[in-house]
């Protein structure tokens, strides 16, 4: 694909929530500390997710404001998956009941740990 377009990075459109949800998965798995980073900016090199620091809502308000219709996969609304259960049942959860900022306190905990690691690799 990258070859037929001329191009050598692919984007993502993975956001802040995406990472949320990835973390508190990857803590129900039983993850190491490497599992709490979340989903990484980058990937092999080709990969890359420019809107990782941006929440949902902000992507959907700016989309909302310009007019442009983004394609959502209709199965998104349906907990039939473990992330749309994080996402539909667990984070809304939290945020009534324990942290209405779970997604963002979240994020920087994935930045902390980021830090940390890429720290230990210096080493």
């Amino acid at each position: 694909m990258l070859n037929k377009v001329g191009a050598n990075k692919i984007a993502l459109a993975h956001n802040m929530n995406d990472n949320a949800e990835t973390i508190i998965m990857n803590l129900i798995r039983g993850t190491g500390t490497l599992g709490l980073v979340g989903i990484p900016n980058k990937r092999d090199g080709k990969y890359i997710r420019p809107i990782l620091c941006l929440t949902r809502d902000e992507i959907e308000k700016y989309c909302e404001e310009n007019g442009l219709n983004p394609q959502i996969d209709s199965t998104n609304k349906e907990s039939i998956y473990t992330r749309n259960k994080v996402r539909l049942e667990l984070i809304p959860y939290i945020k009534e009941h324990f942290n209405s900022n779970i997604v963002e306190s979240l994020n920087r905990l994935s930045q902390i740990i980021k830090s940390e690691e890429d720290f230990y690799k210096v080493m």
